[in-house]
């Protein structure tokens, strides 16, 4: 999958946004719509995880919800089997950021 070479601050971007010409499509939600699960499976896990190098750390869901506001209501809609994986992420972030970091809680 593309997504093991890309840089960690680039990785979000490459599961949410793909040009294609003037379209901007997102691959996450083109693979739920058709039923890809391993792909789903695979963006839905690497956009909850949180990577960190010396300088930051990256986290996708925040990315995620400005990419594609409407994910909840395909998961819902057409692959409800993931809702569990996809709360996963949400559910040990704090709401609360704090110059420009957010609590974890685990």
């Amino acid at each position: 999958l593309a997504l093991d070479g890309a840089p960690r601050g680039e990785r979000a971007a490459q599961a949410l946004v793909l040009g294609a010409g003037k379209r901007q499509l997102s691959p996450i939600l083109w693979a739920l719509r058709d039923g890809l699960n391993e792909i789903v499976e695979i963006f839905l896990d690497d956009l909850g995880a949180i990577r960190c190098d010396r300088s930051t750390c990256y986290f996708g869901v925040d990315e995620m919800w400005q990419t594609c506001p409407m994910i909840m209501n395909v998961i819902v809609e057409v692959a409800p089997q993931y809702l569990e994986n996809f709360m996963d992420a949400h559910m040990w972030v704090s709401p609360q950021a704090e110059e420009g970091y957010r609590r974890v809680n685990f």
